[in-house]
Order: structure tokens, then C-alpha cells, then sequence
């Protein structure tokens, strides 16, 4: 009777062995699906996305989302919060330069005025050179893309990317200086980004690279085909920058602009007489943002 109790225990504790080896198995399968399952997750989205986002939020210093055009990034900094505790305005211009841009910039020079320009390649071409002077006259030079062609710039995150390296790389090499700051063509609430389903990864992409976007929260309306009166310029911007204590006009500097140039005077004059400074845009300004 002892062999077989031998060989009983022997059977029980082979099985158990057996049982043990298989639940081990079975452990590794089902960390290889959920690591399958992560992956494939993870593959549907930009990687680091989440990171970078938390990282851009926080102020943090991240890295390009994607593997594009890995030049195209500035030096990072803190989040821009700096608000002027004097009422402040800050023009914007925006589609130059051209044929307009010297006698915009003397009319500045001659009020002593800082501006911000987000300049336009396509069509320009024979004005470009005034991006130098832009810089070299103490005003503020930012993008607003090489074709400001909707389709062609939100076609896709990438196409998005590839105007702006394109205009990006025409400064620096116009000008000496990195462009920090840019503008949505249409703003950033224009219905053909909105639509796109990749706004968000438009800004964080942006973002994570160093650049600061800039809306408005006063506009002059002169981006109407119809020509605005110099009068409803001025009309436009002053009631529209109200008791605003940090007011961003937009205005344009396209070739057809004529009447937004000899609204500057009374706009100036008016609201210098109301209490307000005028500077240009930097780095450390917090920005409108539409949303």
C-alpha cells in the first residue's frame, strides 16, 4: 500500500505543478493583450500628446509633437501671463507688408508707436524686404503663414506645419531673428480649423515647440472687400476698444489699405487723450485667445 500512496502523491503534486505553470500562462497572456490593446491605443494618437499637453499647460518645457521639421522650435519660456497695469492698446497688423508698409511705418515712427506685424509671404514677395526694417524699427514681426490659403493650411496638422516652417525659415533668414509669435489665418475660431477635427493638436504642436498664437479682442473691420471709411476705422476701433484696459485691434497692411492708414492719426490721438499707451506684442504678453 505505501507504492501507491507514493505514486498518488507524486500524480497531486505534478498536477499542481501543471495548474501552477498554467495560471503563469495565463498571467502572461493576458498582460500581452492589455499591452497589445495600449499599444494599438496609444498608436491612434499623436505620441506624448497627453504628456506634451500637461507639459504646455503647466508651463513646462516639452518637445515637438511630431518628428516634422525639427528646426522649426524656439526658445521656451514660461507661460505668457504679463498684463500692463496701464491701460495698454496694441495694433496689429496683419497680411503685409507691402506697398503701404514704409508709409505705415513712418506714420508710427511719427507718433512713437510700437506695432506688431503678422506679414504674409504669397504675393508679397517684392515687399518681404520690409520685414527687416520692420525689426530693425523696434516693432514686433510674427507669422501668419506663407500662403494664407485655407485649404492648402488646414488640409491637415501637416500641411499646417510645412506653410508655416516655409515662412518660418524666410524670416530668419530675412530678418536675423527667430519669429516667436503667430496668427491663425482667420483667427483661431475660423469655421475651416474648427472643422478639422485637429484644431487641438494645431496648438498643442505650436505650443510644444515655443510659439504663442494671438487673436483679438477689438477689430477695426477693415478686412472687408467693401472699403471702410477712414471714419468707420476710427468709429470701429474706438468704441470697440471701450473702457478695455488690454485691447488688441486688428487692423491690415495689404496693398488695398489705404484708409486704415489715415484712420491712425485720430486713432492714436484719441486714445493717448483717453489715457492709454501703445506698445507691441511679446512673448510675455498674455494673449487673446477666442478660445
Amino acid at each position: 500500500m505505501i507504492v501507491p500512496s507514493i505514486l498518488m502523491v507524486s500524480v497531486f503534486a505534478k498536477s499542481a505543478q501543471l495548474q501552477e505553470q498554467m495560471e503563469n500562462l495565463s498571467q502572461k497572456l493576458r498582460e500581452t493583450e492589455t499591452q497589445l490593446e495600449l499599444e494599438q491605443s496609444l498608436a491612434q494618437e499623436d505620441p506624448d500628446f497627453a504628456v506634451t499637453k500637461a507639459q504646455v499647460k503647466n508651463g513646462g518645457r516639452g518637445e515637438p509633437l511630431s518628428d516634422l521639421y525639427p528646426d522649426m522650435i524656439v526658445e521656451w519660456r514660461e507661460d505668457p501671463v504679463r498684463v500692463q497695469e496701464e491701460p495698454t492698446v496694441y495694433l496689429t497688423f496683419d497680411d503685409g507688408p507691402s506697398a503701404l508698409t514704409p508709409e505705415l511705418l513712418d506714420l508710427l515712427d511719427e507718433y512713437n508707436v510700437k506695432a506688431t506685424f503678422f506679414v504674409v509671404s504669397n504675393n508679397n514677395e517684392k515687399y518681404m524686404d520690409y520685414c527687416k526694417e520692420i525689426v530693425e524699427r523696434g516693432h514686433a514681426l510674427g507669422m501668419h503663414s506663407y500662403t494664407h490659403d485655407y485649404q492648402k493650411v488646414y488640409a491637415s496638422k501637416e500641411s499646417f506645419l510645412a506653410d508655416f516652417h516655409r515662412q518660418f525659415t524666410q524670416l530668419k533668414e530675412l530678418t536675423g531673428e527667430t519669429p516667436v509669435l503667430y496668427r491663425f489665418p482667420g483667427g483661431s475660431d475660423n469655421d475651416r480649423l474648427e472643422k478639422s477635427g485637429f484644431s487641438e493638436d494645431i496648438r498643442m504642436e505650436m505650443a510644444s515647440r515655443g510659439f504663442i498664437y494671438h487673436d483679438w479682442n477689438v477689430s477695426s473691420e477693415d478686412a472687408s472687400y467693401l472699403a471702410k471709411s477712414k471714419d468707420q476705422i476710427v468709429r470701429n476701433v474706438i468704441t470697440g476698444v471701450g473702457n478695455k484696459n488690454h485691447a488688441v485691434v486688428l487692423m491690415h497692411n495689404s496693398v488695398n489699405k489705404a484708409s486704415t492708414i489715415e484712420a491712425l492719426p485720430e486713432i492714436i490721438e484719441t486714445l493717448r487723450a483717453r489715457g492709454y499707451q501703445f506698445d507691441k506684442l511679446t512673448s510675455e504678453i498674455k494673449p487673446i485667445h477666442f478660445s
